[in-house]
């Protein structure tokens, strides 16, 4: 038989959903809600530190350069570094380009990526052809790539097997700041 007038009556579980909720929403009523009750002393900016440069932040600006690699299809690191401890960080434009001659844009002979931890930047996993230059770097939209703590970031360059390309340097930049988290 079916009961017209069902009233589901409340159990452990909603109960325990229920005093979750309201813990919630008192730290989000003694301001800044859960991610101040967990992190008191992480810092706190007016604007969103990856968009605008705090004044605590520590710009850098990286740049390498290495001979044209072999023609071998393998992934070269031009240039690396690691977020320091206790800092996340923005790369805000970047460059990179070859020195040498014969060089087509789009041709496939080079592949520049810049990989950050254990992923491909957006946009920057597969590019073929030169961006900016070091007087003009390439700005890098939407927020830029945004850094994590301690997070390995790597500037790779990929000379295809089959290349007629020979002599020259490829060189590689990254613009952008540090900003401490607490």
């Amino acid at each position: 038989m079916i009961q017209e007038h069902y009233v589901p009556q409340p159990n452990q579980y909603d109960r325990s959903v229920w005093a979750i909720s309201s813990l919630y929403q008192e730290a989000q009523s003694k301001g800044g809600g859960i991610i101040t009750a967990c992190f008191p002393k992480r810092n706190s900016y007016r604007q969103p530190p990856h968009m605008v440069m705090p004044s605590n932040a520590q710009p850098f600006q990286l740049i390498n350069t290495i001979p044209l690699p072999a023609a071998n299809g393998i992934d070269t690191t031009v240039l690396s570094f690691t977020v320091p401890q206790g800092f996340d960080g923005v790369i805000t434009s970047i460059t990179h380009g070859y020195t040498g001659t014969g060089f087509v844009n789009g041709s496939g002979n080079l592949t520049w990526r810049i990989r950050v931890g254990l992923r491909w930047a957006r946009d920057l996993g597969n590019v073929t052809v030169q961006l900016g230059t070091l007087e003009t770097p390439y700005q890098i939209y939407r927020g830029g790539i945004l850094l994590k703590d301690s997070q390995q970031v790597l500037y790779i360059v990929n000379h295809s097997t089959g290349s007629s390309l020979s002599g020259g340097r490829i060189w590689c930049a990254a613009f952008g700041w540090y900003y401490p988290t607490a």
